[in-house]
């Protein structure tokens, strides 16, 4: 409350809402069971998306763990790392499974992505898995707060060529905070260097098949993996 006072924030949602964020950091959420089993950087990720109200998200390597199954993303896990013992794979799973949560609450995030041709034709364990895998994006296409494109090959150079990142939107007063993870880590982006990612994301958009035709071309690319 003294910060608060100190740095002349006035406006009483806004205190509201930092007084409620700073009584919630010291509670525990139900990721802090896995948190000497994850990176730390994994973490801070879980509580902010938590808390996020809207996520956009581009998907060039591997796909946005919102709508992984959980053979793919355990295909994944295992690919990545695959000397962890099973136990260790498991709880990795069970964890990235756990996350999905935010799409079911009362308030469930609005989800937007952009899926690029790659990640839905790079095989993740077996035929079988992959075409579960994009039947089941097919599947949450059709909620209400799910928005999904598909970024062909054939759009050519785009405005991402380096990777896929996330967008994520809390409650005002907070700012879109992008999250790009790489070989040396995890980066979260702010203010300006948000703000241009999420102009990158509008240019995906903008370049990706229409929400209909996404939809058909993963049903289509479901039966060539069958």
């Amino acid at each position: 409350m003294a910060l608060i006072d100190l740095y002349g924030v006035e406006e009483a949602r806004q205190r509201e809402i930092l007084l409620q964020l700073a009584t919630e950091v010291w509670q525990k959420g139900w990721w802090d069971k896995y948190s000497g089993q994850v990176d730390g950087s994994l973490i801070d990720l879980v509580w902010l998306e938590s808390r996020t109200e809207m996520m956009r998200a581009y998907s060039q390597t591997a796909l946005l763990f919102l709508l992984q199954t959980r053979e793919y993303a355990q295909a994944m896990i295992r690919a990545a790392d695959p000397d962890a013992p099973e136990e260790q794979v498991r709880r990795w799973v069970d964890l990235r499974m756990s996350r999905k949560r935010i799409l079911d609450r009362d308030h469930p995030v609005r989800l937007s992505v952009v899926l690029d041709e790659a990640v839905l034709r790079r095989p993740i364990g077996s035929a079988q898995v992959m075409a579960e895998q994009l039947r089941h994006i097919g599947i949450q296409a059709e909620r209400e707060n799910v928005a999904l494109r598909v970024l062909p090959f054939r759009a050519g150079a785009h405005a991402s060529p380096n990777g896929g990142f996330q967008l994520l939107k809390m409650a005002d007063p907070f700012p879109e905070v992008a999250y790009v993870e790489g070989p040396a880590g995890a980066l979260y982006v702010e203010s300006a260097g948000a703000e241009r990612i999420a102009g990158m994301y509008d240019r995906l958009q903008k370049a990706a098949l229409p929400e209909s035709e996404s939809v058909d071309f993963m049903a289509a690319l479901a039966e060539e993996f069958e």
